[in-house]
């Protein structure tokens, strides 16, 4: 990010995966999209023994570095349940219209460059 230019990334890109939050139950997941329709996204990583119910929020989560806690991403959907998967697969519906996005709000953290100099002396 500078004064007059920043580089994005939407939801809708095969490589993101966004740290999220089911509200409800304040289970971590994560978020990502397959490319099959701009209005839809899959929850992955909710373990079975989660009671994760349709209509539940999926928000971002307090463990993501590029987003703020609790922007609200969508609603689940769709559940889907194979036995011999220990996750669920589930769906949600974007609470954001992309096919007729306008604006976009760019969020500048200013204390990213201390957050990564922390975690990178915990990596050495």
């Amino acid at each position: 990010v500078s004064q007059n230019f920043s580089t994005v990334i939407s939801l809708l890109h095969r490589n993101l995966m966004v740290s999220s939050t089911l509200k409800r139950t304040n289970t971590i997941c994560t978020v990502s999209w397959d490319g099959l329709s701009p209005i839809e996204a899959e929850v992955k990583f909710v373990p079975k023994h989660i009671d994760l119910q349709v209509g539940d929020s999926v928000v971002t989560s307090d463990y993501n570095s590029v987003f703020p806690p609790g922007i609200m991403i969508g609603i689940v959907s769709e559940i889907e349940v194979k036995e011999e998967d220990v996750y669920y697969g589930a769906r949600i519906d974007l609470t954001t219209d992309f096919t007729s996005l306008t604006y976009a709000y760019v969020i500048s953290d200013d204390l990213k460059a201390e957050q990564d100099s922390l975690e990178n002396l915990l990596e050495q």
